[in-house]
């Protein structure tokens, strides 16, 4: 039965169709960066504005604001003394943001002692009359001296020998003191209630001129379970009441606060829309309430480019709300670098119109670029949701700014900036559209003396100041975002500083610099582009895009598989000794039949490896330029074949649409990438040195017959990688998949018979493991490809061992027991984003998936407690479902052995995930089990299990020789700031793959070839520039050219200098 799969399917089209979203937001997601700016640039050009009177202000406010040099506020100094260009720079922002939250001594000395070494702390002392900068300096220029050695002849010896008889502990507490004041340049005070106390009371000014008004920034990072949610509503309550109360006789819009949808909701992602967005509007809408009676406004803050959507349909839903009708104060912030930005004012302009109101639009332009960047290349998109060179950022921002101001009053224009052109521009598009209605802002602590001088020019242009409010620990990551915004070298902040920047190139128009093709340009290509021009980097779907992903759901509909049989597919077969059909079922829904299987019987098994034997010869000859032809065609076919892939991959295996997608990309980028190593590896021999008269050659020749025996867990990408890599090496290959995928392992094999393999040099084999063990015994086989257990690669390892013929190759790829280090400099945010997915994603279900996370006791509970919050919120569910985080295990016995070893455990060491209406299907939920000591699981439990252990800081060397002695070497990942942790833990546990900072699973084709050693397998690493040739037979050639008669060159004079 499929009506289950129908109705997700038919709900998820319900849902993503039911957005407000207008389809030219769509259309503009990843638009082409050069179309979408011409067209701004064409835009700006139609206002009949002199450029020359926005020059001639911004040269005004960059003179007279480097002028005052001496007034500059303490980021301003800092900024100019630490330079984010410089080692210096950046170690400061790394410790103030991880010393703050580092409980321990013993690690924020290891963290400070790291660091240390990437300043030259000396330069700076005395440069500057700032405490900020000074107390930095002398801070870690004390540290830096404690642990480094000493110069009896400096007088910094002193200052050292002195910290020497205080103390290592001592010196600590004076570099915390110095961070302590770095960030208190970042954050106006920790509660709304000091903050009040140090903007005191309101002060009216006469018709408003001069006078300070603030919006409070309460945001924290994202939340990440229902606590944090509520944590952060309450803090915004707080907020809106205390700032009612401190303001209440004030005129309209002179206090006003932002918030952050991610920190109301731990799930404000696209997929979780449906369960969301009623939710999140009705608590929102509470908090509007009260903020209209008492005349607060509120800004809806702007987030990463996928959450955009989100963000734009919940503002609409508030806005609309009967209960705030009539209301001016919900605003909405705007990053003019994301593509959508123009159509995104231009959608919320026509929405206030037709409510006949007015939108605050607090412009920005942005501070997620890397990210973004970064995400798109990951994922494989068409291009950027953001424009990638900066000049095009401020053009839009100009372009923007023409639309706020030219709205009719539909938007209200609040300009946060801290360049002088970008001030002028906005200054000077209001007076040439009279409009009037509009302020600027700044961020507390930054372009004070900026906004200082447009005051004394222009009185009547309202200011306000964007404060940050919240303890330090939690807002210091997003203020180091804003600082490396404002503090790269391409930014006016960072420019102004260095009196030796022109001011005329300081304040250049970028619509000129576009023309001119002067722009600065990031070195940032097309995601298509990103592994160069060799390789085409596998094309991804845009599943953040609600219109995309309705797309992709209506095509699942119509793609879904047909009930059909499946046999082996092997040339002249005789099916009359297979075996009966089996049943093909969905693990997701056990009524769901997708068909049925008949295993090849020995007859069919023997004339398999008969069939590979008798093309090899013809195959071998083949130019592998045409077989890498193939592989590229192969690649192509699988793309377009995209949506039945992806509904055999729901169906059959039980993947989440994220996860089929992403193995669809990872069979492409096989195929591509081994092609490219084949042109480049096997094309030509290798010449080898020797002496004169004599020809040295190295060739890499094919092997004969291999067997490629692929598992479920990744019936696609790993069946791909070794088909492809056998057969582009000139190998005639048996392909056997697993019992279980043998419907992705047909149409893989059909695809690739279309776009020119033979039939005879590629066989489908489907059979039960056992009766393809005479295969490993032939002496016509030629080698084994196998990923699986590593209890089966055993057996394969030892049958081959008792063969009568020859050694043949075994590359096995087998299972982890993989671990994750934490220590206590590492962010507790990250650290529960990464171990969720790398030990729940595809239900755990992936060789180099988390089993075991060793926590540092000093901060176990700091991320234990968040960890199973968000597990509470993981959706466990079929895979067509749009809101499904995890799906089904592969089978019931699978199910069966996990939850019977669950059951092993008593019950309070145990957490799991909520599992609702997953009756029909094997589903197993996520379980998180504390071990009350140190200690690793006796063997790999391959599932949705992670084990838990808290080690002491001073315990981490027996941590890795637990990891060590367990024999498994594939994966290993470590949360750690510190750069010589990584270095010293990277040496002493050797693995396959070794991950800082990130997730351990997702290993990407050519980035990180995945492999691993000792009990986690044998042979080179899939996805690296060896791996072909583990398939070849390296075959060495040697002429002697002197034999007939001389060295011609030789004897023509050419020897060598």
């Amino acid at each position: 039965m499929m009506q289950q799969l129908h109705k997700h399917l038919a709900d998820a089209q319900r849902v993503l169709r039911g957005l407000p979203i207008p389809a030219e937001l769509h259309a503009d997601y990843l638009a082409n960066e050069r179309v979408l700016i011409q067209d701004l640039l064409d835009e700006l050009q139609q206002h009949a504005l002199e450029t020359t009177d926005v020059q001639r202000l911004a040269e005004k406010l960059a003179e007279e604001t480097r002028n005052r040099g001496r007034q500059r506020t303490g980021i301003d100094t800092f900024l100019n003394e630490y330079s984010l260009s410089s080692d210096e720079g950046i170690v400061l922002m790394c410790l103030a943001e991880a010393l703050i939250r580092i409980p321990d001594d013993a690690t924020a000395l290891r963290l400070v002692q790291d660091r240390l070494d990437d300043g030259d702390w000396q330069t700076h002392v005395g440069q500057s009359g700032s405490m900020l900068v000074n107390a930095s300096t002398w801070g870690l220029l004390l540290t830096g001296r404690l642990f480094r050695t000493t110069d009896a002849a400096s007088f910094f010896s002193g200052i050292t020998r002195v910290a020497t008889r205080l103390g290592k502990e001592i010196a600590l507490r004076a570099i915390r003191q110095a961070m302590s004041i770095v960030g208190q340049q970042f954050v106006i005070s920790e509660t709304i209630t000091e903050t009040l106390r140090t903007v005191g009371p309101y002060q009216p000014v006469a018709n408003g001129q001069g006078e300070t008004r603030y919006s409070f920034d309460m945001l924290g990072e994202a939340a990440l379970s229902e606590d944090d949610a509520a944590r952060y509503l309450q803090s915004y309550q707080d907020a809106i009441e205390a700032l009612g109360s401190h303001y209440s006789e004030a005129p309209t819009g002179i206090a006003a606060i932002s918030i952050k949808l991610s920190a109301l909701h731990p799930r404000f992602e696209p997929r979780h829309v449906d369960a969301l967005r009623g939710v999140l509007v009705e608590q929102i809408r509470h908090l509007l309430e009260a903020a209209r009676d008492l005349d607060i406004q509120v800004t809806v803050d702007a987030e990463e480019a996928y959450r955009h959507h989100l963000t734009l349909s919940v503002f609409h839903d508030l806005y609309i709300s009967p209960q705030l009708r009539g209301w001016d104060g919900l605003g909405l912030a705007v990053q003019a670098y994301q593509k959508r930005a123009p159509a995104t004012l231009r959608w919320i302009a026509d929405l206030a119109r037709r409510e006949r109101r007015s939108i605050p639009v607090r412009l920005v332009k942005g501070a997620y670029w890397d990210t973004e960047v970064k995400r798109a290349q990951e994922l494989g998109l068409s291009d950027y949701p953001v424009f990638v060179r900066k000049q095009a950022t401020d053009v839009a921002y100009l372009a923007c700014a023409h639309r706020i101001l030219q709205s009719g009053g539909a938007l209200y224009g609040q300009f946060a900036t801290h360049n002088a052109h970008t001030l002028a521009s906005v200054v000077e598009f209001a007076r040439y559209h009279d409009n009037q209605q509009f302020e600027v802002q700044r961020l507390f602590g930054m372009g004070e003396v900026l906004c200082e001088v447009l005051r004394d020019l222009h009185p009547g242009v309202p200011q306000r100041i964007y404060a940050p409010v919240g303890p330090y620990r939690e807002l210091l990551p997003y203020l180091m975002r804003r600082l490396l915004e404002n503090g790269a070298n391409s930014s006016f902040v960072h420019h102004l500083n260095d009196d030796r920047m022109p001011i005329y190139e300081l304040i250049r128009d970028p619509a000129e610099e576009l023309e001119d093709g002067r722009y600065v340009s990031a070195d940032v290509y097309p995601p298509a582009t990103l592994y160069g021009p060799g390789r085409v980097n596998s094309s991804g779907i845009n599943l953040d895009d609600p219109a995309t992903l309705c797309h992709v759901f209506e095509e699942l509909a119509v793609k879904l598989p047909a009930h059909q049989e499946i046999r082996s597919l092997i040339c002249n077969a005789n099916s009359d000794s297979d075996a009966p059909p089996r049943p093909i079922v969905n693990p997701a829904d056990t009524d769901h039949m997708l068909g049925q299987v008949r295993f090849a019987g020995p007859d069919t098994v023997d004339l398999a490896l008969t069939t590979a034997t008798d093309a090899f010869d013809t195959w071998r000859r083949v130019d592998v330029g045409a077989r890498a032809g193939m592989l590229d065609r192969l690649a192509n076919a699988l793309e377009q074949e995209r949506s039945v892939l992806l509904s055999l991959l729901m169906c059959e295996s039980g993947k989440t649409l994220a996860a089929a997608h992403a193995e669809i990309r990872e069979a492409v980028d096989f195929c591509r990438y081994y092609a490219l190593l084949a042109r480049e590896q096997l094309g030509t021999p290798i010449q080898l040195p020797g002496p004169t008269g004599e020809q040295n050659t190295l060739h890499y020749e094919p092997r004969g017959p291999f067997l490629c025996i692929a598992p479920w867990n990744f019936p696609l990408a790993i069946f791909t990688g070794q088909l492809a890599a056998a057969l582009v090496t000139g190998n005639t290959v048996i392909a056997k998949p697993s019992e279980l995928t043998g419907m992705i392992a047909s149409r893989l094999v059909q695809l690739a018979h279309q776009v020119g393999f033979p039939e005879p040099v590629l066989s489908l084999l489907l059979a039960n493991g056992a009766d393809t063990v005479p295969l490993l015994t032939d002496s016509r086989l030629a080698g084994v490809s196998f990923t699986g257990s590593t209890a089966t690669a055993r057996l394969i390892q030892r049958a081959l061992a008792e063969r009568n013929s020859g050694f043949i190759p075994l590359i096995a790829e087998t299972g982890g027991l993989n671990a994750m280090i934490v220590d206590s400099s590492a962010q507790p945010e990250q650290v529960v984003r990464d171990v969720i997915e790398s030990a729940f994603d595809s239900a755990g279900q992936r060789c180099s998936a988390l089993r075991v996370l060793f926590l540092q006791e000093d901060i176990a509970d700091a991320i234990l407690d968040p960890l199973k919050g968000a597990m509470a919120l993981l959706t466990v569910g079929h895979p067509a479902a749009l809101d499904t985080d995890i799906g089904p295990v592969i089978s019931a016995a699978r199910a069966t052995e996990l939850e019977a070893y669950v059951k092993q455990f008593p019950s309070g060491a145990v957490t799991r995930s909520p599992v609702s209406g997953a009756a029909h299907g094997h589903y197993v939920a996520p379980t998180m089990i504390q071990l009350d000591h140190l200690a690793m699981p006796e063997r790999e439990v391959f599932g949705p299990v992670l084990h838990v252990c808290r080690y002491p800081a001073n315990a981490l060397d027996e941590v890795l020789g637990l990891i060590r002695d367990s024999g498994f070497a594939l994966t290993l990942g470590l949360h750690s700031r510190i750069q010589g942790r990584a270095q010293h833990i990277g040496g002493a546990v050797p693995v396959g793959n070794f991950y800082v900072n990130r997730t351990i699973i997702g290993a990407t084709v050519e980035s990180q070839p995945f492999g691993g050693f000792g009990l986690s397998g044998i042979g080179p690493k899939a996805g690296g520039p060896n791996y072909l040739k583990a398939f070849c037979a390296e075959r060495t050639r040697t002429i002697n050219t002197a034999a007939v008669g001389g060295d011609a060159q030789l004897l023509g004079g050419q020897t060598r200098d």
